[in-house]
Order: structure tokens, then C-alpha cells, then sequence
């Protein structure tokens, strides 16, 4: 488990963390123009809120173990077409 995941305005084009089963607190990934994917497919817990904004380039978010979000959920102003958030797929995904 770790605290928290925090990614703004790096050059990244993929956040591969296929590992990680729990965020004690919350993601925030925004602002990060060059990103096309995030793939957390082991996350299973997110203790607080989830914020994925800002990204231009992102068009996939696979996260299809998810079970529990803690908090406010934001997935925004991203060009997603491939989406998987496991049991919160039909509620957030675009």
C-alpha cells in the first residue's frame, strides 16, 4: 500500500503501476499532455478521492480490479475511448 499517487505536468506517456493493490488516500493525475495510459489492473482500493484531469493525449484508464473509492470521484477534460474502472466502470467512465 502507499499514501498517495500524485502525477502533474510530467512527460510521461504511460503510468504503469501493475502492482499496486491499495491507495491509502487518494490519486491525482492531471495536467500531463503527453499521457495516453494508466494501468493500475491490480487497484483494488482507493481510501479517499480519485482525479484524473487535464490529461489531453489520455485515451485509456484500466484500473479493472477496482472495488471501493472512498471519496469524490473527477475523470475530466481527457480524450478517453478505452475505459476500465472495474465495479465503478458504468458509473464513472465516460
Amino acid at each position: 500500500m502507499i499514501e498517495e499517487v500524485t502525477v502533474t505536468s510530467v512527460q510521461l506517456t504511460n503510468i504503469d503501476l501493475s502492482q499496486l493493490q491499495t491507495i491509502g488516500d487518494h490519486i491525482k493525475i492531471r495536467h500531463n499532455a503527453s499521457l495516453t495510459s494508466i494501468d493500475l489492473p491490480r487497484l483494488q482500493t482507493i481510501g479517499n478521492s480519485i482525479e484524473i484531469r487535464y490529461n489531453a493525449s489520455l485515451t485509456s484508464i484500466t484500473m479493472s480490479q477496482l472495488q471501493t473509492i472512498g471519496g469524490n470521484v473527477d475523470i475530466n477534460d481527457n480524450d478517453i475511448t478505452d475505459c476500465d474502472l472495474g465495479s465503478y466502470s458504468n458509473q464513472y467512465c465516460p
